[in-house]
């Protein structure tokens, strides 16, 4: 069966994140799996403690179990409202570093998403589980796709998504990646790229683009286009955003080569800090799952 897995570390944040995640969850008929990695000590005040003691793990049992219950009643991102339950969970407590579990857990092929708060969410009193960097290397090596929650996002429904692209096979890939979220969510959709000056092919990308969009076969449904001037890549679709009010932004990842990981990273790790909406990053790899 399916998985959307939710790590969390306990802040307002990550509920949130758990409403979205339960609600795709409920609509893909998949298993909700909350998960805490910690790093084996109990948080106290005390000079000498050993790793991986039981009450270290019993404590994060509990408050796991705790977020959990306290988080039962959940927004829906659709209406914006409460009133969803949480569907079937699966909780888990491990000892290690966040990243890399994160990462190991969303190569099993049931995993199908991860849904998780973005960068600041952490909760200060604690060793925060989701930092900025814990954040960016799962984005940027995850197995699957993974949906990141801005702090202090006011939970409003979402209408409006926008898929964002450089050229026509990262559009292909990334819409083909999207599809899965699209079936569960009742959604407007446009395309939009951020036009480069220094880019020789630009024009054919732009053609290309709008051929795409009217194209009887693909996508398959009504689609708006939008062809940005160029300018800065975060701060152009910082303003996109606000001005079309996109609720979600959706990016394709590329791993072809060690120059445009580096490239996507930068970016990236710029819209995770900066952007005010949810971003789903979409693996456009043929490792994905």
């Amino acid at each position: 069966m399916s998985t959307v897995l939710v790590p969390t570390d306990f802040s307002p944040t990550s509920a949130f994140a758990l409403g979205y995640a339960n609600h795709l969850a409920e609509l893909t008929a998949s298993t909700l799996h909350v998960v805490h990695v910690y790093d084996g000590f109990t948080s106290q005040d005390t000079l000498i403690e050993l790793k991986g003691r039981p009450e270290a793990q019993i404590r994060a049992e509990r408050r796991l179990e705790e977020f959990v219950r306290v988080n039962s009643l959940l927004y829906s991102p659709v209406s914006g409202r409460r009133g969803d339950t949480l569907t079937v969970v699966k909780k888990s407590a491990i000892i290690g570093n966040p990243a890399s579990q994160i990462i190991e857990m969303s190569r099993d092929p049931e995993t199908k998403l991860i849904v998780m708060g973005g960068v600041g969410s952490g909760l200060e009193r604690d060793r925060p589980m989701l930092d900025g960097s814990i954040v960016r290397a799962v984005t940027l090596r995850s197995s699957c796709p993974v949906l990141v929650i801005p702090q202090g996002f006011d939970r409003p429904a979402i209408a409006n998504v926008a898929l964002a692209f450089d050229r026509e096979e990262d559009l292909r890939k990334t819409k083909r990646g999207f599809d899965f979220f699209r079936s569960a969510l009742d959604v407007s959709i446009r395309f939009v790229h951020v036009i480069r000056e220094d880019e020789s092919r630009e024009d054919r990308i732009q053609r290309e683009a709008v051929q795409l969009a009217f194209n009887d076969d693909f996508p398959g449904y009504p689609v708006e286009v939008d062809l940005i001037p160029p300018g800065e890549l975060c701060d152009r679709l910082g303003t996109y955003i606000d001005d079309r009010q996109i609720d979600l932004l959706v990016l394709g990842r590329r791993q072809h080569s060690l120059l445009v990981r580096l490239f996507f990273g930068t970016t990236t790790a710029k819209l995770l800090t900066h952007c005010r909406i949810p971003l789903l990053i979409l693996p456009t790899d043929t490792n994905q799952n």
